[in-house]
């Protein structure tokens, strides 16, 4: 077992900790068989860590460009078919890529829109038209289709677009002609609260009429 060593000052390195714990972490070794250098991070030593963060794989010895480290991670099937993004997953469920490792990961269906298509135009999102069409899929986090990175299955829309093609709460509210109490909700009679959500002049006006009536009964 490795000796602790005391720096200047007389204190073992790492205060808090039990002695044999320190230990344990000082002898740990890079994970990548054959190599027996001192543990860095996530598993792997200086060297190894080091080409995993810049070229996507702790074994890589030359440049790996974007492009390959890219579609190394996306199961690439028919033209028609969903292209499933097989690494890492935002919270929300969609591809996590990170053009480098300067720069937080972005997400995986944007970057392969942008390598096959073009950019994507400013103000706009792009919207799964494999989800639109599979009823069977509900949506949320747990959506399969926000894996995809077929560029064919995406297509740039504005953001209340693709609300309005879902199937959430606020893509049914959007979707509705008229208010609960059955006014249409068409330009002379609809007004936008500052939350964003429409409301009904007409149903305002009659609650403003009860609202006055019934401060008239009660100062009467």
């Amino acid at each position: 077992m490795r000796a602790l060593v005391a720096p200047r000052g007389g204190h073992l390195r790492g205060r808090g900790r039990h002695p044999m714990e320190v230990s344990s972490v000082a002898e740990r070794t890079c994970s990548i068989p054959d190599c027996n250098d001192p543990h860095l991070a996530r598993g792997y030593c200086n060297r190894h860590y080091h080409a995993w963060k810049r070229y996507g794989d702790p074994l890589a010895t030359k440049y790996v460009s974007v492009e390959e480290r890219f579609w190394a991670k996306v199961d690439r099937r028919g033209p028609d078919d969903c292209w499933p993004w097989r690494a890492a997953l935002h919270h929300h469920g969609y591809g996590a890529f990170g053009v480098d490792s300067r720069h937080r990961a972005g997400y995986a269906h944007r970057v392969a829109y942008e390598l096959l298509v073009g950019p994507i135009p400013d103000g706009l999102t792009l919207d799964y038209q494999c989800h639109n069409a599979d009823p069977s899929c509900s949506g949320g986090h747990a959506c399969q289709h926000r894996r995809c990175c077929n560029p064919a299955h995406l297509e740039p829309a504005t953001n209340r677009d693709n609300i309005l093609r879902g199937e959430s709460p606020s893509a049914g509210n959007a979707r509705k002609t008229r208010c609960s109490a059955g006014h249409p909700f068409d330009t002379a009679n609809t007004y936008v609260r500052p939350n964003g959500v429409r409301g009904c002049r007409a149903c305002h006006r009659e609650e403003v009429k009860r609202a006055q009536a019934r401060r008239r009964g009660g100062s009467s």
